[in-house]
C-alpha cells in the first residue's frame, strides 16, 4: 500500500536539551508532539502489517530493537498506552482472519527512555561488601541487519485463563539474607537466572546485602517453610551507579534509579517447578500516566509476625512535579504499598480473546507513607531496564 504518513506540526525545540537532565525527562513527559497518520499495527514501519510486526514488537519488549516514536505509537494496535503481548497476538489474530488493519490520526507517543548508565557489579562470594566493578551499558541500537527471534522470546510471557487467580503467580519471589533467613523484601523472574528487584532491597550505606536468597513460594496469604518451593543462592548483583550517587545526598533523585539485578547460581527453570514461568514484560508509554489505567502490585509483607503475599490494586496518577518520580522513569497508582513489597512487581492485565496477558511494567519501589501504607511508587521498565536485565553483556560472562 502507499505510504500516505504525513507530518502535520513538530512543538519543542532541541535546545531543552542543554537543560540538566532531570529537567530533559520531565520536559519530555509533557512536551507536544508531532501529529500524523498512523497505520496501527505497523511496527516495523514498512505500510504492511504481517508477521514480522509480531517479531518486531516481541523484539522491542526483549531489548533487541530501538523503534521511533511513529513505531511506539503503531505498535500499540488497542490503543491502552501500554505495549506488551496483547498487540502481537492482535496482530497475529487480523492476520489469520484477514482484518484489514486501521489508520488513525493521532499525537504520536513520546518514545520510552533508552538512555545508557554506568552499573556496578558485585561478587556475592567476596566478604566485602563495597566491592564492585564498574561497566557502562549502551543504549539500544536499531541494528542494520533483521533481528531473528528465538522461540523463547516469542512464547514468553502469562497468558492466563480468565478464572486463574493471582497466587499462582509464583513467579514474585521473596528475598532473605544470613542463617535466620531475615525478610528483606520482594522481586520477580524474568529469566532462567534473573530476578528484577529494587536496588534498596540488595545495597544500603554499608554496601551489599551479603548472603541473599532468592525464595520460590507456592502459597497465597501466609508463607512459610512449609510452602518454599525452592531457594537459591545470590551469585552476583547489579546496580545503577546512578543509584549509588544520590545515596543519602539526593534520595529524591536516587528513588529514579531504584532498581537491581539479581543472578542467581541455579537455573530456575530446571527445578521441576509447576507453572513457574518468566514474566511477560510490557512497556508503559509516558501518555499511560494519563489514562487513570489500573495495575497491580505483587510482593510480601511482613505485618504482626506473619510473612505474606500482598496484592493491590491501583490507578495510575498523573505526576506534574515529584522528583522522587520523573514521568520518563517512574510510575505512581493510587494503590497501597506496604514495606516489604519493594522488589515486587507492578504488573499490568490486558485481555484478549477471552485470555488474560499480564505483564510487567515496573518495579515496586516504595509507598508515600511507607509505614501506614500510601500511593505505590515504582521504576518503569523502558528499554534502558530491557538492556541492563536480557542483553548485558556481564551476564554472558557467568557459566
Amino acid at each position: 500500500m502507499n505510504k500516505i504518513v504525513k507530518k502535520l506540526f513538530l512543538f519543542g525545540s532541541s535546545a531543552m536539551m542543554s537543560i540538566s537532565l532531570f529537567s530533559n525527562l520531565t520536559t519530555a513527559f509533557f512536551a507536544s508532539a508531532s501529529v500524523e497518520v498512523v497505520l496501527l499495527g505497523d511496527a516495523n514501519d514498512d505500510d504492511e502489517l504481517d508477521m514480522s510486526d509480531y517479531v518486531y514488537i516481541m523484539q522491542y519488549l526483549y531489548g533487541s530493537v530501538n523503534p521511533s516514536s511513529l513505531q511506539v505509537t503503531a505498535m500499540d494496535i488497542n490503543e491502552d498506552c501500554i505495549i506488551d503481548s496483547t498487540d502481537a497476538s492482535i496482530i497475529q489474530y487480523m492476520i489469520l482472519y484477514d482484518i484489514n488493519p486501521s489508520h488513525v490520526y493521532k499525537e504520536l507517543y513520546v518514545t520510552p527512555d533508552n538512555s545508557g548508565r554506568y552499573y556496578y557489579e558485585h561478587q556475592c562470594s567476596s566478604i566485602d561488601p563495597t566491592s564492585y566493578s564498574l561497566y557502562y551499558l549502551s543504549s539500544v541500537s536499531t541494528p542494520n541487519n533483521n533481528l531473528s527471534v528465538s522461540e523463547q522470546v516469542v512464547n514468553r510471557g502469562m497468558l492466563l485463563a480468565p478464572d486463574e487467580r493471582d497466587y499462582e503467580n509464583i513467579n514474585v519471589v521473596e528475598l532473605s539474607y544470613g542463617n535466620n533467613d531475615t525478610f528483606i523484601g520482594s522481586g520477580f523472574i524474568i529469566d532462567n537466572h534473573v530476578v528484577a528487584t529494587a536496588a534498596h532491597c540488595v545495597y544500603n550505606s554499608s554496601g551489599f546485602i551479603p548472603d541473599l536468597k532468592v525464595n520460590i513460594y507456592n502459597s497465597n496469604g501466609e508463607v512459610t517453610n512449609s510452602n518454599l518451593l525452592f531457594s537459591s543462592d545470590a551469585e552476583y548483583i547489579h546496580i545503577p551507579k546512578l543509584y549509588v550517587d544520590y545515596l543519602g545526598s539526593n534520595p529524591t533523585i536516587q528513588d529514579n534509579y531504584d532498581y537491581a539485578l539479581i543472578y542467581v547460581e541455579d537455573d530456575l527453570f530446571q527445578q521441576g517447578i509447576t507453572g513457574l514461568t518468566p514474566w511477560n514484560i510490557g512497556i508503559a508509554t509516558t501518555e499511560f500516566m494519563n489514562t487513570n489505567g489500573l495495575a497491580t502490585t505483587s510482593g510480601f509483607r511482613w505485618y504482626n509476625n506473619i510473612l505474606a503475599r500482598y496484592y493491590d490494586e491501583g490507578n495510575v496518577l498523573s505526576i506534574t512535579s515529584d522528583n522522587h518520580n520523573l514521568p520518563a522513569l517512574r510510575i505512581t497508582t493510587n494503590g497501597t504499598s506496604f514495606p516489604g513489597k519493594s522488589g515486587g512487581v507492578l504488573y499490568y492485565q490486558s485481555s484478549y480473546s477471552s485470555y488474560y496477558y499480564r505483564s510487567a511494567i515496573a518495579i515496586v519501589t516504595g509507598a508515600a507513607d511507607p509505614q501506614n501504607g500510601g500511593n505505590t511508587w515504582a521504576t518503569k521498565i523502558t528499554p534502558t531496564l530491557l538492556k541492563f536485565y536480557f542483553h548485558n553483556y556481564k551476564l554472558s560472562n557467568y557459566s
